[in-house]
């Protein structure tokens, strides 16, 4: 799987992907996909508002020498009950 940084990433079985209708777009919970990032040319977006269990989102970003944003917020943990309310505030 190709993430945003432009590296390919050799993943197991059990990692995370996050699926449009057709394939995978990002690295649940630490990276964007290379081919899903937004730019003059895009014209649908996908929106995600997910809640990850911590150990494992940080156990794969280890394993894949990657520290983002998203890892840091994720391996954490983040407000399970302000998802549906997060969502409906990014859709509206």
């Amino acid at each position: 799987f190709k993430t945003l940084d432009g590296q390919t990433r050799e993943l197991l079985e059990d990692d995370l992907l996050i699926w449009d209708s057709e394939e995978p777009v990002a690295l649940a919970g630490i990276m964007g996909g290379y081919d899903s990032e937004i730019n003059d040319k895009t014209q649908n977006v996908l929106l995600e508002c997910a809640i990850f269990k911590p150990s494992r989102i940080r156990r794969t970003a280890r394993r894949l020498g990657i520290s983002s944003e998203a890892s840091y917020r994720f391996e954490r943990g983040v407000d399970q009950l302000g998802a549906l309310r997060a969502i409906n505030r990014a859709t509206y």
